[in-house]
């Protein structure tokens, strides 16, 4: 059956005027109760009133706003996301016997005039559009005048520019939805934490609307990490383990979809791909399959899955580290939506979020002012990824915490619960950074704090006078990616929060450290690196020269990073090793070492000689010059 068609309506409308919210339940769905929190929603929605509902995945949302407008007259107009997500919605809802079609841009011309006419005679119980329509004037003009029971905006964190699916159109829909002020909206989402909550409050016009929270844990669902080394010899392992029902194989791109997909049936195993790319009607059939197949295997993007009612998926894999904690938390919220014992295991290695960031990166340097903010919360949110696939606390704790929840740990059923990992005191460290952050007055992000602590005199460290500070340069004896991973750890253990604009804030736990009245473990960042490290020699040198080499490592990458370089192609070991032996002050001489590389004149040039310029003034002794293999 077509998205969209009419014909096979059923013949009459599922509605029956004066039902109760449990008799229409039970009626219509052949469910005998509603969930905890559902009925409340239902009886506040159907008398009129509007709603931003936040539920877990497999929580039943679509309920929410299904029953009250099947309580009330008139179309309900659904807006969602992606033709997939119509498709399912709409074959459920005719299975059950209503009214109910979706205009997309796969749907024909005749079927399109179908749905026209269903809707000015009032015979139609549910519409279903995606949010671009709202901005076509002939959708605008055909529902002029037509009865409309309800709006209801699905997956509708995509409003938000700091959500994980962030949609431009999206932001047009509060002006559609105050053409008809007198008809109640409710909005839904799985995965809105508080500042995306409140950006989608503000943008539908919801702030005299009930908010409604569930609880977001899925104690089900097995949680597991695992460092990515032979993925596919791993992901056979997992696809081969005893499971009674279906799984989802994550990827990042739609090339290693189809790689994956034919590297699997090269095994024995049918996996069933699914990406943008395939064509509408491969597509279509390739979901049908999927829901139909007890033990079937989806290889897929992300997008796959969203709204699909398909309760028996017990395994969730993801081949590569998603970049949003809201994005990952939804994605595994397709297991187990029976309540039954389901597994989600992500392989990843650091270099995931590298390119990941690096990509945004890019992407910023070329945005437009406007554009930026929307770069910036993703790249806040990939770093927040990060840290929960680093630390060393409870997955199902750090993973809640995201969405407002608290939860004590040790949860049993994580894989850091059932195999912790080798921590150390870092409270010392973490006392430095807490302070640096103080003392910045709250109000600058991880990078700012790290430039500070590692003493680099960059553009917005001079202009803010921060090179004046009392803890300029307290972190020269941790390489900088060793203080990103603090950051990024204490974000995730409830320590820093992370404001909108991207600035870090102490909670209540970082005061109780930074004044010594707690201890902070952490995961070792050198012990959980995924790439070896080559050795760094020279344990000859004093702690003050070691310290500059790993600064001048940190400026080295940055400066590469800037310039879209690898680290060894923007400047060698060798020519590090020779400004860390001879400690040049002067721009000759740091131009007379022998054979410096280009990068070595003018700006790139300064930056070194102002970093040895720092450590020198920091340092009284006498650092004679002395030529050693520092990097091996």
């Amino acid at each position: 059956m077509t998205i969209g068609a009419v014909g096979g309506m059923p013949p009459r409308s599922a509605k029956v005027p004066g039902e109760s919210p449990l008799g229409a339940l039970r009626r219509v769905f052949g469910y005998q109760s509603f969930r905890p929190g559902q009925e409340e929603i239902v009886s506040h929605v159907a008398s009129g009133g509007d709603a931003f509902v936040l539920m877990p995945t497999g929580g039943g949302k679509s309920l929410c706003y299904q029953v009250p407008a099947l309580l009330r007259p008139g179309a309900c107009v659904v807006l969602s996301p992606l033709v997939a997500l119509m498709k399912d919605q709409v074959d459920a809802l005719r299975r059950l016997g209503v009214r109910a079609a979706a205009l997309t841009s796969v749907t024909p011309y005749a079927e399109t005039a179908e749905i026209r006419t269903a809707l000015a005679k009032g015979t139609l119980d549910f519409l279903y559009v995606a949010p671009e329509r709202l901005e076509m004037d002939s959708f605008r003009f055909m529902m002029e005048g037509i009865e409309i029971s309800l709006f209801a905006i699905d997956e509708a964190h995509c409003v938000s520019q700091w959500g994980h699916d962030f949609r431009s159109s999206y932001l047009r829909i509060g002006e559609f939805l105050d053409r008809r002020p007198e008809v109640p909206r409710i909005a839904l989402t799985a995965t809105a934490d508080p500042t995306t909550r409140a950006d989608v409050i503000a943008r539908l016009g919801l702030e005299g609307a009930r908010i409604f929270v569930s609880s977001f844990d899925r104690p089900n669902i097995d949680i597991e990490v695992r460092e990515r080394r032979q993925w596919r010899e791993q992901l056979i392992s997992l696809l081969c383990e005893p499971r009674r029902g279906s799984a989802i194989v994550y990827c990042g791109s739609r090339r290693k979809v189809d790689e994956t997909a034919i590297f699997l049936a090269e095994n024995g195993i049918d996996a069933i791909p699914y990406h943008a790319s395939l064509d509408h009607a491969t597509r279509t059939a390739n979901q049908d399959r999927f829901i139909r197949e007890e033990n079937g295997v989806a290889v897929a993007t992300v997008a796959f899955g969203m709204g699909i009612d398909k309760p028996n998926v017990r395994l969730v894999v993801h081949l590569d580290m998603p970049t949003t904690v809201e994005g990952y938390y939804q994605e595994i919220g397709r297991a187990g939506r029976d309540g039954q014992p389901s597994k989600a295991v992500m392989l990843t290695t650091s270099s995931d979020a590298a390119r990941a960031m690096r990509l945004l990166r890019e992407e910023l340097e070329s945005a437009s002012p406007e554009d930026r903010a929307p770069i910036l919360a993703r790249m806040q949110k990939l770093n927040a990824m990060h840290g929960f696939v680093e630390s060393a606390g409870c997955r199902r704790a750090n993973l809640l915490r995201c969405f407002g929840e608290d939860h004590p740990g040790n949860c049993g059923s994580c894989d850091r619960c059932r195999r912790p990992i080798e921590t150390y005191d870092a409270t010392a460290d973490c006392r430095i950074l807490l302070d640096a952050i103080t003392v910045l007055g709250q109000r600058y992000g991880p990078r700012h704090v790290v430039d500070v602590l590692g003493g680099l005199m960059t553009e917005k460290v001079a202009a803010n006078d921060h090179h004046q500070s009392s803890v300029f340069g307290k972190g020269t004896h941790l390489p900088r990616t060793h203080w990103q991973s603090i950051v990024r750890q204490l974000v995730a253990e409830g320590y820093l929060h992370m404001t909108p604009r991207g600035a870090l804030e102490l909670t209540g736990k970082a005061w109780d450290v930074r004044f010594g009245r707690a201890k902070v473990f952490l995961a070792d960042p050198s012990g959980v690196r995924t790439r070896a490290r080559r050795p760094r020699k020279g344990e000859g040198l004093p702690p003050e020269r070691k310290s500059l080499l790993d600064a001048m490592v940190d400026l080295r990458l940055r400066l590469a990073s800037e310039r879209s370089m690898s680290a060894q192609a923007f400047m060698s070991d060798r020519t590090i090793e020779a400004i860390v032996a001879s400690m040049p002050t002067t721009m000759e001489e740091i131009v007379a070492l022998d054979g410096p590389e280009a990068t070595l004149r003018g700006e790139c040039a300064e930056r070194f000689l102002q970093l040895v310029g720092s450590h020198l003034e920091r340092q009284q002794e006498d650092l004679s010059p002395q030529m050693v293999d520092l990097f091996g």
